[in-house]
């Protein structure tokens, strides 16, 4: 009798509990053990049914390995067909005996009997036929059993190739997660299609985890004063940084300070126009100048001067440079070493030092075109371009970049803005192209002021000269007088002698030759 054969053992409910660990190696071979008993006890069951010919084997069809019904129907054919026979020849033997005279008669019948009787023996044929119909079913059968018996074997063989990549990809996938402290070993992820230097995903836990913890420990956060302590209270650590919330800045502390992240530039501050006298030679910056402004000079941070005369830049003197002018801080005076003549224009411009500036944020913002230009008009509103934009609030006049038909307008000369307006001291014509740029500052706080900047070192002694040109150079120039100058086209050329200078916004009446007309507009 074929046993049945069951599962022994759910290796997907295993791989479900335990994804990280193999089979268990009892359960795979008593489940092995198992298909081995069947598949022994289908060989033998097969020997019996077949020859080594493949055909079915001698005597092995017997009759009750035939269907109930076959031999019932059999045996009812073979019974019905004797008792017929036997009445048959019962009956001719009677009608032999009766009509013994009659011998035409009596042919006639076992003609009759003789026909009966190759019925019976057709009906017995197809019995015949009938039974070898039902030995090929069985050797059908026969053949299904083997061919299930060759997909059990082939069944074993994927498992067992099954068991061996899933060992390989838990293998692999372990060391994809675990494993310390380098790259993975050559060839690991083969069986993943991966190949290269990687590292394992606890490797990358550890150097995010070290990253982000030393950032979290220098990082101070969010304070509307400088922190005394670090988010632990101890002791601040070198290069600790916060965000002040009232400044708007990121600070670093150098381990005795906290400092600004940040590093201003220098800027302008102010600019004086002055017309000279004739041999003027001093300029107190504190006395108004052709617009009105004055400038004192901060005591102990010396702002920086840029003097131009007649738009030339002058050099100032100190102990090493033999200059044009001195500066005298503590009354805010400049001085220059040679006298002006009647009408110069004098500007000076000073600079604000970098370290009386704190750090700051600047916007920048296009305004919008002036409106009503008439070419009377001088006064006009500002507003923004974008109309989500701040309400404009002009501090001094270098915020803002004014062009009319493509020439920059200077600041305090040809315009002065406060708050929302502007006024020109021409009025813009009707036509004129304008575009102004409104620089909007925030955030500086002229904090951390540092100690007055020290005089300048000396300078160093001139080069060596240069070597001689070669031969066939420049001709030596011959010397001129005291009133020519050596023009571009190598020729001494006389110097134009200046009879008068007027600086007015119209030109001067009756001009005579060499006059000098400066137009302030």
């Amino acid at each position: 009798m074929l046993g049945i054969l069951r599962r022994v053992f759910s290796f997907a409910d295993w791989n479900q509990h335990h994804p990280t660990e193999p089979p268990p190696g009892d359960m795979l071979d008593a489940s092995f053990d198992a298909q081995n008993s069947r598949i022994s006890e289908l060989e033998q069951l097969v020997l019996q049914i077949l020859r080594s010919d493949g055909a079915l084997a001698n005597e092995t069809v017997a009759l009750d390995s035939l269907k109930p019904e076959l031999r019932a129907f059999l045996t009812q054919k073979i019974e019905e067909t004797a008792q017929n026979l036997a009445e048959r020849v019962l009956n001719l033997a009677l009608e032999a005996q009766a009509a013994r005279d009659t011998v035409v008669s009596g042919l006639s019948e076992a003609k009759q009997a003789l026909g009966r009787a190759e019925t019976a023996r057709n009906d017995i044929e197809m019995a015949q036929e009938k039974a070898a119909s039902q030995v090929k079913l069985l050797e059908q059968k026969s053949q299904d059993v083997s061919r299930l018996l060759q997909q059990d074997i082939e069944t074993r063989t994927d498992w067992d190739d099954s068991s061996s990549a899933a060992q390989a990809w838990a293998d692999s996938s372990r060391l994809w997660a675990e494993h310390m402290p380098d790259t993975l070993p050559d060839n690991a992820l083969k069986i993943m299609d991966v190949t290269g230097d990687h590292w394992s995903s606890r490797w990358w836990a550890n150097q995010a985890a070290n990253a982000f913890g030393r950032m979290s420990s220098l990082y101070l956060g969010a304070h509307p004063v400088p922190p005394t302590t670090n988010n632990n209270g101890g002791p601040i650590e070198i290069g600790s940084i916060y965000y002040n919330t009232e400044t708007h800045q990121m600070y670093v502390w150098t381990g005795s300070q906290w400092e600004t992240m940040t590093q201003p530039q220098r800027a302008g501050t102010m600019a004086l126009w002055y017309y000279a006298i004739d041999g003027q030679t001093v300029f107190p910056l504190n006395t108004p100048d052709l617009h009105g402004s004055t400038f004192t000079l901060t005591p102990g941070r010396t702002e920086a001067i840029d003097a131009h005369v007649n738009g030339v830049k002058t050099m100032p003197k100190d102990s090493a440079i033999d200059g044009d002018w001195t500066l005298n801080a503590s009354t805010s005076t400049i001085t220059f070493l040679r006298p002006l003549r009647s009408g110069d224009l004098v500007s000076f411009d000073v600079l604000m030092p970098v370290e009386a500036l704190g750090p700051g944020e600047v916007y920048a913002w296009a305004l919008a075109p002036l409106a009503g230009k008439d070419g009377v008009k001088v006064t006009f509103s500002l507003a923004t371009k974008d109309a989500l934009g701040p309400t404009v609030t002009v501090a001094k006049n270098e915020e803002l970049v004014v062009s009319l038909d493509g020439v920059v307008q200077e600041p305090g000369v040809s315009y002065n803005a406060s708050g929302a307006s502007i006024t020109f001291t021409q009025a813009p014509a009707a036509d004129a192209w304008t575009f102004i740029t409104w620089f909007r500052s925030e955030g500086g706080t002229g904090a951390g002021l540092v100690g007055p900047i020290g005089p300048a070192g000396p300078v160093g002694p001139p080069g060596p000269a240069g070597p001689a040109g070669p031969a066939g150079g420049e001709p030596v120039i011959t010397a001129g007088t005291t009133s020519q100058f050596w023009r571009g086209d190598k020729t001494w050329q006389p110097i134009l002698v200046v009879n008068r200078v007027t600086v007015a916004s119209s030109a001067p009446s009756s001009p005579a030759v060499n006059d000098i007309w400066v137009d302030t507009t």
